[in-house]
């Protein structure tokens, strides 16, 4: 089986240089034993190179590709046969997905297309996902200001940062964040419901 996708789920860094090196991807080929071809595009020029496949009619037998979209829309590649609805197939093949479509019509509004026909298969979450994203400091920092608990609120975030600087940690202060442009938006924003 074929796949394209972007070179976004690479990471070099922990010997993940092919969509094979993943242990999830090795696992399901041990399983199901079908070995997987990749095709990898290049982030910055994904689109372009999705097009030129789309437009060559030689296209692999599986997209992943999130961060590109479908010039005409989904229902007019279904049409075109570049994508097959995989609605009639869920009995067979995907019982409990159907099971979910079919009993909560939010879900089946999100993988359902305006003609009726589900292209792909959505991840469902059943549940609030936790919260994976926020600030992270030096240790050392907080034994040194006496800080033993975490902040919480805005207050308290604010509190951590003027005693930092009264330490003498000044702009040497190591603060990471993550989300946004600069990390902030997660943490300070959203206290004033302004993501």
């Amino acid at each position: 089986m074929s796949i394209w996708c972007i070179n976004g789920m690479l990471d070099s860094t922990v010997g993940v240089e092919n969509g094979n090196d993943v242990l999830a991807i090795q696992e399901m080929t041990r399983r199901t034993h079908i070995n997987l071809t990749w095709t990898h595009a290049s982030d910055a020029g994904a689109q372009e190179q999705f097009n030129l496949m789309l437009t060559s009619g030689d296209f692999t037998d599986m997209f992943v590709n999130y961060n590109v979209n479908y010039p005409q829309g989904l229902d007019y590649y279904i049409d075109e046969e570049v994508i097959i609805d995989i609605k009639p197939y869920f009995d067979t093949y995907a019982q409990d997905y159907a099971k979910i479509v079919a009993e909560e019509d939010n879900i089946r509004k999100a993988v359902t297309t305006d003609s009726g026909y589900v292209p792909l298969f959505r991840t469902i979450n059943t549940s609030i996902q936790p919260t994976y994203m926020g600030f992270t400091t030096n240790q050392y920092y907080l034994d040194s200001c006496g800080i033993t608990e975490l902040p919480e609120t805005v207050e308290a975030f604010g509190n951590m940062l003027a005693a930092f600087s009264e330490a003498g940690f000044g702009s040497n202060g190591q603060l990471y964040t993550s989300g946004g442009s600069n990390g902030m938006d997660s943490i300070i924003m959203s206290a004033f419901d302004a993501g």
